[in-house]
């Protein structure tokens, strides 16, 4: 394989919170609505995932590149406020090996309790809602604060 062709080959990442939203994803390819088993939702001050058996998470799904990649680690804090990882998650029935961010222990220790602003919330119900993925799983994660 070329060196281009590894640049160029797509990253899959799993969206879960405001980066559902496409008007924060701009020119990138949403693969569509993905399924992240044996992770719970939560929300603070930020969208999270965490690993529950039984559980799971939907999301989108986008193929982006790796400057793309790059730009969410700032956008998501990585590693300080949210470390990476490689997941697996299913749409349509298909397995797609995909990035995801959690946050570290420190950053869902201070974040616990507390609120999300209503432009964040917004940016996921937009994202949601565009994606066809049911509010249910925001409105939950609002509940449990």
């Amino acid at each position: 394989m070329k060196q281009k062709e590894i640049y160029n080959k797509p990253v899959y990442y799993f969206a879960y919170g405001m980066l559902t939203d496409p008007e924060i994803m701009p020119n990138v390819e949403m693969i569509g609505v993905g399924i992240l088993n044996n992770f719970k939702f939560e929300i603070f001050t930020y969208a999270n995932v965490i690993e529950s058996n039984s559980n799971k998470v939907l999301g989108t799904l986008w193929a982006i590149d790796s400057r793309k990649l790059a730009e969410l680690d700032q956008i998501e804090g990585y590693p300080y406020l949210y470390n990476r990882k490689t997941v697996n998650v299913v749409v349509d029935g298909k397995k797609y090996s995909s990035q995801v961010y959690t946050m570290t222990d420190a950053t869902r220790k201070q974040m616990m309790g507390r609120s999300p602003s209503k432009q964040y919330i917004n940016s996921i119900i937009n994202g949601y809602r565009h994606a066809g993925i049911p509010i249910a799983q925001l409105k939950n994660g609002l509940e449990e604060i």
